[in-house]
Formats: structure tokens, sequence, C-alpha cells
């Protein structure tokens, strides 16, 4: 119960498995849009945090970071402890733990999601894994997954996956 509770199964889709390739990908020009959000937001949350703890966090020159690697650089590196950019976005990225997982979980990237490069479908790393499911369909984009009618692929998915006996290790 509660916290105590085993997980007895997960659903995840748009996983950014590989964050240095999905780093990547929202600096291509398509995903312009989508990084000055992304940035917008981060460059809030440092002005929001230095002012609530100035001794850790200063936010001069914030407004001058125009990519995510600088501003992991210089605020998610040092405080977390990484020594690097390339530390931290390894260590963080899903990839190495899907050996790890116990549980049944299914994984679905749609292949036009534009945040995702070709390390975020690793099918071969995935084989030989018993408790991952990874499904690629041709759309969804990022986190869309549409089903006409108001209806949402997504959840049918996710439900059908948790509830039709794929959970309990058997695969499509």
């Amino acid at each position: 119960r509660g916290r105590d509770a085993p997980i007895v199964a997960s659903v995840s889709f748009s996983v950014p498995i590989d964050l240095a390739d999905c780093v990547e990908q929202l600096h291509r020009r398509r995903n312009a849009f989508y990084l000055s959000r992304f940035l917008r937001r981060f460059r809030a949350k440092v002005r929001e945090k230095a002012v609530l703890i100035p001794e850790a966090i200063s936010a001069e020159g914030v407004e001058d970071i125009r990519d995510l690697r600088t501003f992991d650089r210089r605020y998610t590196v040092p405080l977390h402890g990484f020594t690097s950019v390339e530390e931290y976005w390894q260590q963080n990225s899903c990839l190495g733990f899907l050996p790890g997982i116990t549980a049944p979980s299914l994984i679905v990237n749609g292949r036009n999601d534009p945040f995702l490069g070709a390390k975020c479908y690793p099918v071969e790393q995935v084989k030989g894994l018993s408790q991952v499911f990874l499904e690629m369909p041709a759309g969804g984009g990022h986190v869309g997954f549409p089903a006409g009618g108001g209806a949402c692929w997504s959840e049918a998915r996710a439900l059908e996956f948790i509830t039709g006996g794929e959970a309990g290790g058997q695969r499509r």
C-alpha cells in the first residue's frame, strides 16, 4: 500500500531514452519554437530559485542562454554534483536502466516524434529484455496519439496493456 506498493506494470509515451540525442533534436530548426519555450520556462525557474536560494543560484546572465547545453553546464551540472554535461545526460538517460526493469513496461515512441532521435528507439537493446515492450507507431508526435472523436489512443493503449494480459508477460 502507498509508497511500499510494488510496481506491477508501467506504461510511458514519448520517452526521451537518450537525453543527448533529444537535445540534438530540440536544437534542429523545426523545433525552434519548442526550444524557445523550454528555455523561457527554465530561465523563469532560475530567476525564481535565485530569489529563494541566492547562495546557490545566480540569475545573472540567464537571459543570454540560448541552448540546453549551456543551461545544463551552468545550472544543472553544478547544482546536482555532475562533472560535465555529458555525464549528466548519460547518467540520467533511461537507456542504461532498461535492463534492470523487473515489471512489465511498455514504451511507446511515435516514429514522428520531433523530440526523439534514432537512439530513442532502442530496438536492439530491448530484444533480450523480457519485461520491456517497445512500440513505435508511425504517428503520435510528441505525446499526441489522437484517436479521433475526442478519444486518446494512448490512454486506450495503456489500459489495454495493463489490463489485457500483456503486462503479465505476453508479447503482441
